[in-house]
């Protein structure tokens, strides 16, 4: 009876133990030097579910190298923060870490190359954040990612080659932004992703050919905003799913992307485009409520809320300029496409000569003897009628091309 009551008891206390064990650090914790770290483990045994915030960033004069001894952590019930740790090239340590219950902000880690150490982690109910990691190549690591439950943000990671890591991610929330990183091409990595509950924006990616990666995407729950992408060449991708009023703005791409502006009032399709070997297709007329901040110039991009114009418009051009003006401000727009008056006025200038030729053709002919038509015979008749119609017809081309199609704004957005 003894013994059954001993083991009871020993029984008890283990389970009692195991369970204090296991939450800790409601408040959270900080972790600033390697020291920190590698004390983790002894002034916290058994500690594994941290039911706070844990922040992993270097101070000013320590730093961070490893994280091996916080490998008895499992779940985290905030965030977790990695920051600014100059010398940290794995993340080797928290392998053992399944559920963050806030955000994964991974940030100013210059030594880092990849994510592994984060193989376990499958699930992130705030938002994933990746950015400023200079010798980040891949986001290997993630790979048992297969939803973010909040939004996904991959930024200015300029060694960043692909998103090879990210294979099992099927569903984002909120956002998905990938922004400003100078190395990736394609979007392979994420092919597997079906739906993005928000928007999605791809800007500012310089060697961005494709948007391959895309493909089996069948839902945006937002706009589409995809702009910067100097070498992007086309959208194929996302033909499938996006349509002119899904998009914000496709703009300043290597594409010439046709976008329609949202307010009700300007029905024309524009070109917005940064690409220097296409050129703007219309000059726009933009007239404000004050007089004092009109602006004339070549559509180069149509903003949510504002247009931009140019005074050129090919933007491979030196000494340009560019100046906006928010729908808020704008009274009326006039507009018209470029090459109008050039073609109107040929058009009216053959026009006129075919016209006036023919005339002076049939007064020649009736005019005089036979004398008189063998020193001005018809067809000189015929020219000096068709240049005098050609000049006129010129005029008359060039007023009609010069015509601008006019639309009250109101500041009406």
């Amino acid at each position: 009876m003894k013994k059954n009551l001993l083991l009871l008891t020993i029984f008890i206390f283990s389970i009692l133990s195991n369970i204090i064990a296991q939450k800790c650090l409601t408040e959270g914790i900080k972790f600033e030097n390697q020291k920190q770290i590698d004390d983790f483990s002894i002034n916290y045994p058994g500690c594994n579910e941290i039911i706070g915030d844990i922040l992993i960033e270097s101070d000013n004069s320590e730093t961070i190298i490893n994280l091996d001894s916080l490998s008895q952590i499992t779940n985290i019930g905030g965030y977790l923060k990695i920051r600014k740790n100059g010398f940290l090239e794995n993340l080797n340590g928290l392998q053992n870490v399944n559920f963050i219950g806030g955000n994964l902000d991974i940030t100013l880690n210059n030594s880092l190359t990849n994510l592994k150490g984060l193989e376990n982690l499958s699930t992130i109910n705030g938002y994933l954040k990746i950015s400023y990691n200079t010798s980040l190549t891949n986001l290997n690591g993630l790979d048992n990612i297969t939803y973010v439950n909040n939004s996904l943000s991959i930024r200015s990671n300029s060694s960043l080659l692909s998103l090879k890591g990210l294979e099992k991610l099927e569903s984002i929330n909120g956002n998905l932004g990938i922004i400003s990183n100078g190395m990736i091409q394609n979007l392979n990595g994420i092919n597997n992703l079906i739906s993005i509950g928000k928007s999605l924006s791809i800007s500012n990616n310089d060697l961005l050919t494709s948007l391959k990666g895309l493909e089996n995407l069948t839902s945006i729950g937002g706009g589409v905003d995809i702009y910067g992408n100097h070498s992007l060449v086309e959208l194929t991708e996302l033909e499938h799913i996006i349509s002119e009023n899904d998009i914000e703005k496709i703009s300043k791409n290597d594409i010439e992307a046709e976008i329609s502006y949202r307010n009700n009032a300007l029905k024309e399709t524009v070109i917005s485009t940064n690409n220097s070997r296409v050129k703007s297709k219309y000059k726009f007329w933009i007239t404000s409520f004050d007089k004092s901040t009109d602006i004339n110039g070549y559509l180069i991009e149509v903003k949510d809320s504002a247009i931009v114009l140019s005074n050129s418009m090919n933007k491979s051009e030196s000494n340009i300029w560019s100046k906006s003006l928010k729908v808020k401000n704008i009274k009326t727009i006039k507009y018209r496409k470029n090459g109008r008056i050039g073609k109107g006025l040929l058009i009216g200038a053959l026009t006129g000569f075919a016209t006036g030729a023919s005339i002076g053709y049939i007064v020649g002919k009736s005019t005089g003897n036979e004398l008189t038509q063998t020193i001005f015979p018809p067809v000189l008749w015929a020219v000096g009628y068709g240049s005098s119609g050609a000049i006129a017809g010129a005029l008359i081309g060039a007023m009609i091309g010069s015509a601008k199609i006019k639309i009250p704004i109101n500041g009406n957005d």
